[in-house]
């Protein structure tokens, strides 16, 4: 596992605050047919809250204002991602969380516009 300084990150970035710990793993016991699940790993976690920070955009305006999202994919469920409630996830909701974020392009601060 990498591990990210967050003080390099901190330096630049004045207004970001680290995200919070994930809660530890639980086993996975339901299974679900057709359903392919991923762990959550510290890496994703850290991804996840790296990606909203630098796009400035929230889960919920990802989701809800995209036409293409996926059926089923709830803002909650998402939510339990970025809180470190949920530990696994739908491999394709994930994914497309991820793609969606690295495809936003980084938020513009006002001060510094160049």
């Amino acid at each position: 596992m990498r591990l990210i300084n967050f003080r390099k990150i901190l330096a630049v970035h004045k207004d970001m605050a680290i995200p919070p710990r994930p809660k530890k793993t639980i086993k996975f016991r339901r299974n679900f047919p057709g359903a392919d699940y991923i762990e959550i790993t510290q890496d994703d976690y850290i991804a996840l809250h790296t990606h909203r920070i630098r796009t400035g955009i929230a889960y919920k305006d990802l989701i809800e204002n995209d036409p293409n999202s996926p059926q089923g994919l709830r803002v909650f469920t998402v939510a339990s991602w970025f809180n470190g409630a949920t530990r696994m996830a739908e491999k394709h909701y994930f994914h497309y969380v991820l793609e969606r974020y690295c495809s936003t392009p980084d938020k513009v601060d006002p001060l510094n516009k160049q």
